[in-house]
């Protein structure tokens, strides 16, 4: 993994736990970096990686972790291509909740955030959490509870 870390524009995906696949309390982990000039990896994306799967260590249940999708990007071209991949596995099935080191800046990012949204809307009973408690999900709320009938 720390060798994708230390390449602009890399991406990785880990398939950890086919036993867990479609199961309830199944989860992915993502986290993203950049890579600085005169890094030799990207810091931020191993710190996010490690801040995770502490939380998944101690607040979640770890055997339960179906994969880890990592993105190294620079500033002026993301491609995303392992959320791309989460996105996919997330519309099979393979698990219903992600983790974030920190949601606030995964929606910053204006295609991440319309993707969420989007799989948030058409996956049903989709979470996205984050290692701060934030938690995004949409709920489907049937039309008599809106209108109060």
């Amino acid at each position: 993994m720390l060798s994708n870390m230390m390449k602009n524009n890399s991406h990785r995906v880990d398939y950890l736990n086919f036993k867990a696949v479609g199961m309830n309390g199944s989860f992915g982990i993502y986290v993203r970096g950049c890579l600085q000039n005169e890094q030799p990896y990207s810091m931020e994306a191993k710190r996010r990686l490690f801040i995770c799967l502490d939380y998944a260590r101690r607040s979640m249940e770890e055997e339960k972790l179906v994969a880890v999708y990592m993105d190294i990007f620079d500033l002026q071209n993301a491609n995303n291509l392992a959320f791309q991949e989460m996105e996919t596995d997330l519309r099979k099935g393979m698990f219903e909740k992600v983790l974030f080191a920190d949601l606030e800046e995964i929606f910053k990012d204006s295609v991440l955030n319309e993707k969420l949204f989007d799989l948030a809307e058409s996956v049903e009973g989709i979470e996205f959490i984050d290692v701060d408690g934030n938690v995004f999900e949409a709920k489907k709320i049937p039309l008599n509870q809106i209108l109060g009938v």
